[in-house]
């Protein structure tokens, strides 16, 4: 379980947000821990991308053991969103995914 430093990878792989949630979901494995201080690239393709690229690689349990640090309001509804359309089964579905489980394990301080 490592600390992430979302700023460090920025800067490194300067692009748009959608390549660097790409580039982000591969520095990133299950536990870690995300420290968004000083990240300026968030929009919704980054965190769409983000969620796509870790989900399709380790599954949407694995993304609710993902921490998330320094994460502003608009980050974490952008990261909610994002994960919400890319964990639904069948388009028809009616419910989204219940984030009160989340809240209960307390696994991840993006949804505390």
């Amino acid at each position: 379980m490592a600390i992430i430093k979302a700023a460090e990878i920025e800067n490194k792989h300067p692009g748009t947000g959608r390549m660097i949630g790409r580039i982000m979901a591969d520095y990133v494995s299950r536990g870690d821990t995300i420290d968004f201080a000083g990240f300026e690239s968030f929009s919704n393709s980054f965190a769409d991308e983000f969620v796509k690229t870790f989900i399709e690689k380790y599954g949407k349990e694995a993304f609710q053991e993902l921490n998330f640090v320094n994460t502003s309001e608009l980050l974490k509804t952008l990261l909610k969103r994002a994960f919400v359309r890319r964990t639904l089964d069948d388009k028809r579905e009616k419910s989204p995914i219940d984030f009160t489980r989340w809240e209960q394990l307390r696994v991840s301080s993006l949804f505390a």
